[in-house]
């Protein structure tokens, strides 16, 4: 179960890395064609809601944690603090 587990997020993460732009709106996204991966519509969706909340979430926690530091500080270092929440 632990290695089906670890392939799924993998194949999700190439999936997201190929085809999944944070900058483009939700309902574009949504409607691209073909679906990527042959994925079926309701499983792109659901991962491009998946993945567009995330992003809302981690960003939301990066600029929280960016208040209580240093002007200059880097957001990458933010978000690798953020995913440790």
């Amino acid at each position: 179960m632990q290695m089906m587990g670890a392939a799924w997020r993998r194949w999700r993460t190439e999936i997201k890395a190929q085809s999944y732009d944070p900058n483009t709106p939700l309902d574009e996204l949504v409607s691209i064609r073909p679906i990527p991966q042959k994925l079926t519509l309701e499983v792109w969706e659901a991962l491009c809601h998946y993945w567009n909340t995330n992003e809302a979430l981690l960003d939301e926690a990066v600029r929280r944690r960016l208040q209580d530091k240093p002007e200059g500080t880097q957001p990458t270092e933010m978000h690798e603090d953020a995913f440790r929440l």
